[in-house]
């Protein structure tokens, strides 16, 4: 199950309907990355001792209001870059923090328009990205490969740069569709994550890339796995963002593919269990990814984010059986050898619409908590697989 690039057979499960998902509007949700007390407005001074204490520092966007998450001191490396503050590379204010909080909203909005491959938005979504990640210190390519281009941006790591953790997400639509959900909420949340962990260095090297023409059958993805197959990368695990800001906590609002059940029956009472709600993130890796998904089920867990995890076997890999969870660009990886992990909202399974198939993919049908809960999740995540550095330098 869960993926973009193209239907999968007939679900079976509790009817969602064509009922618009209920999620905050785009003009003020509460941008928090869990659970969390409120507590009255903080000097900024105060906010250096709440790091060292293990804190993690979140803004709620709709009263400027500052909340606090009493979590592991493992998340302070999110904090060091929501705040910019925590790691001293550079002052804290309430106003910065806000900013932080705004930045997804603002990328996602400009990035939902209909942008199918060649298209003009496609270009103006391209440049976008290319920009953003230059501002951002990355060293950035596009890779041209005939009938598209990818946006390729690297942070050597600095004691092995050899070893490459890829964070990806496709920047294409379908045609007449703003492809809010589908897929400018995963092309945004790669670029607040490369905004979370550019300030910080590490020994491995990230490349942060958005790949072009997914919904062409993967064919971005796959030119450059093909290349990094060709040249010999060592690539430590691909993530790869698909559709990440639909939730539905209501029972019986999430549906799984015909069969899942025989293949996965584990999952399936998981997902039973708790009443079908849309409300998990859904976490599919192949074998060799499996410690690295782990990883991330640990951080999510620590989020407060529901994570359903789903171990493919070799086997089912590339098996007409289970080819909805071959779709999307972390297949592209698997074909190729790599470890690779696709991490998303499910798709149709949750969401009725789906390319614009029970009415516009908009941005206000989207819980943008839910996706910066994931774009948390992954952030932390990376800062261990990617080994942190701790100097002076950061």
């Amino acid at each position: 199950m869960f993926g973009c690039h193209s239907a999968g057979p007939d679900s079976v499960g509790p009817n969602v309907g064509d009922q618009p998902l209920e999620g905050p509007s785009p003009l003020g949700p509460h941008m928090a990355f869990g659970p969390a007390e409120r507590g009255p407005p903080r000097p900024s001074s105060k906010i250096a001792p709440l790091c060292a204490a293990g804190y993690t520092l979140v803004n709620d966007y709709n009263n400027s209001m500052f909340s606090f998450m009493n979590l592991p001191r493992s998340c302070t490396a999110l904090v060091s870059a929501l705040a910019l503050g925590c790691s001293g590379s550079a002052p804290s204010t309430e106003a910065n923090l806000g900013a932080q909080m705004d930045a997804y909203l603002s990328d996602l909005n400009f990035i939902a328009l209909p942008r199918p491959s060649g298209s003009a938005h496609w270009q103006k979504t391209q440049d976008f990205c290319v920009e953003k990640l230059e501002q951002l210190g990355f060293a950035v390519s596009r890779q041209d490969y005939g009938t598209g281009v990818n946006v390729i941006a690297l942070k050597a790591g600095r004691g092995n740069p050899a070893e490459q953790v890829l964070i990806s997400a496709h920047y294409d639509s379908t045609e007449n569709c703003p492809g809010a959900d589908d897929n400018a909420s995963g092309t945004a949340g790669v670029l607040e994550i490369a905004r979370i962990l550019a300030p910080l260095s590490f020994e491995r090297t990230l490349v942060v890339a958005l790949w072009d023409e997914e919904e062409r059958d993967l064919i971005g993805s796959r030119a450059y796995a093909e290349a990094a197959k060709n040249r010999g990368d060592k690539i430590v695990v691909s993530i790869v963002l698909e559709m990440i800001g639909a939730k539905d906590s209501a029972p019986n609002t999430q549906k799984l593919p015909a069969g899942f059940g025989t293949l996965f029956p584990d999952v399936e009472a998981e997902v039973r269990a708790g009443e079908f709600r849309a409300d998990f993130l859904a976490n599919v890796f192949n074998s060799s990814a499996k410690e690295v998904g782990g990883v991330i089920d640990r951080h999510a867990e620590n989020l407060g984010l529901p994570v359903l995890s789903v171990a493919v076997p070799p086997e089912l890999q590339s098996s007409p059986y289970a080819a909805d969870l071959r779709r999307s660009d972390h297949s592209a990886f698997w074909d190729a050898g790599f470890p690779a992990i696709m991490l998303t909202d499910t798709s149709e399974f949750r969401y009725p619409f789906y390319h614009c198939r029970g009415g516009a993919d908009a941005v206000a049908r989207l819980d943008h908590s839910f996706s910066l809960s994931v774009i948390g999740s992954v952030a932390q995540a990376l800062t261990e697989v990617l080994r942190r550095v701790d100097s002076a330098g950061d």
